[in-house]
């Protein structure tokens, strides 16, 4: 028995080949202002739950406080991935996991500026392997 398959070419409209055909809506960055998520202004949020702050983004950097549901904070920059945010009051700064805030619908993290810093603080990893990686 022998199976016979068969392929139909159906032609394809021509793909867009700039942004404004992409979506009519598109804006560039450089719309949403330098350093934050929409115009010029920051984009302000608050913690779901107390949540730990951090001195870089992610949990092998040292604890440096904690934020409290109660507090307001100015989100100022984001990890490669955009897990972790760096947030900051007039009493505290720090970074924190993203999912434990309340992140409003008008921030687009692509607009957020990364930081340089390395995902893991590379002087308390013990794995030579993951040493490498920072």
């Amino acid at each position: 028995m022998s199976l016979v398959l068969l392929i139909a070419l159906i032609p394809l409209p021509p793909y867009p080949t700039s942004a404004e055909a992409l979506s009519p809506s598109y804006k560039p960055l450089s719309v949403y202002g330098e350093g934050f998520g929409v115009g010029s202004s920051p984009v302000t949020t608050t913690a779901y739950r107390a949540t730990p702050l951090y001195t870089g983004p992610g949990i092998t950097y040292a604890e440096s406080g904690v934020l409290l549901t109660s507090v307001v904070v100015t989100i100022t920059e984001r990890n490669t991935a955009g897990t972790w945010l760096y947030v900051e009051s007039d009493t505290l700064a720090g970074w924190v996991l993203s999912g434990t805030l309340n992140l409003p619908p008008e921030l687009h993290y692509s607009a957020l500026p990364v930081t340089a810093l390395a995902d893991a603080d590379p002087t308390t990893v013990n794995s030579r392997s993951l040493a490498t990686l920072y």
